[in-house]
């Protein structure tokens, strides 16, 4: 995949996280093809570690992390939630849970190398029981990405936000809709890095190329177009506030 990656693109890609071995060595060898190690504050890669919710870690993701720290090399700490499965039904309660879970993997990374690049993401998507499957493009994920963001600018981090995600099969209305609903939360919110930004169909499991170019093109538009301000930090502390906005919504 590496190699894939710089023979064939010349677009930014993400570091390795099957193990810390390979994080290491996918760090070392992107180095040495760019000719430029990472330098204090700052870095080459991103690698994405996920918490396992309810409040749990499995120990490669923990490994790989303290290796990509340690390394001086960047992680987003994230936690991906499925809201009355995996984590509370309620957007506070599963903002409280993925806040605690994503703490501590950023609290580890600082332990194991104080000033570690980190980025902080919490998602969370209402549980289908009946096709025991998240639904993507809920508006409580909406909700959920707003005030994620938000804690992210409390803490002085970057913040991750969800692209144009759908559980639609193919590309049609539902697609367009969840997607361009969960991409414009992602931008109002101020989300720093977006992932899954094209091609996602069918809560994540297939990708179509017909998508893919729409919503690349879509992106670059938006590229093009106005650069979308993240909002300015709330004035009452973010309890309060957090807990206004959801019971108003």
């Amino acid at each position: 995949m590496l190699l894939a990656h710089l023979t064939h693109s010349d677009k930014p890609f993400m570091g390795s996280i099957a193990s810390p071995a390979a994080a290491e060595a996918v760090i070392d060898l992107t180095a040495a093809a760019i000719g430029r190690p990472a330098l204090p504050g700052e870095c080459n890669l991103v690698h994405l570690i996920k918490a396992t919710p309810p409040l749990t870690y499995w120990p490669n993701p923990l490994k790989c992390l303290r290796a990509i720290a340690l390394k001086g090399e960047a992680s987003m700490v994230s936690s991906y939630m499925m809201m009355g499965a995996t984590a509370p039904v309620t957007v506070a309660g599963a903002l409280i849970q993925g806040y605690a879970e994503v703490l501590a993997g950023l609290a580890l990374a600082q332990l194991w190398r104080p000033g570690a690049p980190v980025v902080m993401g919490f998602l969370a998507y209402p549980f289908d029981m009946r096709r025991m499957q998240p639904n993507f493009g809920d508006p409580a994920s909406q909700l959920v990405q707003f005030y994620a963001a938000e804690l992210g600018r409390r803490l002085g981090v970057p913040a991750r936000g969800d692209g144009a995600v759908t559980s639609a099969k193919v590309d049609d209305a539902q697609s367009g809709a969840e997607g361009g609903r969960m991409l414009s939360a992602a931008l109002s919110s101020g989300a720093h890095f977006i992932l899954h930004a094209a091609g996602w169909l069918e809560q994540g499991r297939t990708v179509s190329r017909e998508k893919f170019r729409r919503d690349a093109a879509a992106l670059a538009g938006l590229r093009r177009g106005r650069t979308v301000e993240p909002p300015a930090p709330l004035e009452r502390g973010i309890e309060t506030e957090l807990r206004d906005r959801i019971e108003l919504a």
